[in-house]
């Protein structure tokens, strides 16, 4: 093979090489405009039907952490032909670190927003527990639940925000929810229901 020939398969290698990486990169990027779409449509879809979302007034005293039964009424979002529901709650004047728990039935996704749909930093972790305790007709021995906290500078003192959930099911979902936002407060999420909810009855 002549030098030149060898100059053109590489070139042609080179080239095929190019094209393939561009054509990687545009998937890539109409893969993610397609997203941010959708995630847009979303929370528009949302915002349209907050007043179908349940209001939860967060508990803000430690001594006070309870379980509430909260019935979810599914919606159906035809974009991904799921549904969906939520709750809302106004963040307090004096906002701090919101700490939650809720039982685990017919969920399959779950996120807060505000609920003037402008983005803001939201979740980034959660705790899966089995529940050591027992309270009758809301969460029982053996059950398992979630934990999660969001940070106090995450949240806006007095804005209303909501959290949306995604149902696996089309039908009316009841979970065991602990809503709480504590100022100035020293503990985990971890730590608190360690403490205050963890423990036999």
């Amino acid at each position: 093979m002549t030098h030149y020939s060898n100059f053109l398969v590489v070139f042609l290698f080179l080239f095929l090489i190019g094209a393939s990486a561009q054509d990687s990169t545009t998937a890539n990027s109409t893969d993610n405009k397609a997203a941010n779409q959708f995630f847009s449509l979303r929370i528009n879809f949302f915002l349209e039907h907050l007043n179908d979302f349940k209001t939860i007034i967060p508990n803000t005293d430690p001594e006070h952490i309870r379980f509430q039964t909260v019935a979810f009424k599914p919606i159906f979002f035809d974009l991904d032909s799921a549904y969906y529901s939520g709750f809302r709650f106004k963040a307090p004047p004096d906002s701090g670190l919101l700490i939650w728990a809720f039982s685990i039935d017919n969920m399959t996704e779950w996120y807060i927003i505000p609920s003037d749909g402008k983005p803001q930093p939201g979740f980034t972790h959660f705790y899966v527990k089995r529940f050591n305790g027992n309270i009758p007709g809301i969460i029982n021995r053996g059950d398992y639940f979630v934990l999660q906290d969001l940070p106090p500078n995450h949240l806006t003192p007095g804005k209303e925000y909501f959290i949306w959930i995604k149902l696996r099911e089309n039908r009316l979902t009841k979970l065991a929810i602990s809503f709480n936002i504590f100022e100035n407060f020293d503990l985990n999420v971890l730590e608190v229901f360690d403490r205050y909810l963890l423990k036999e009855e």
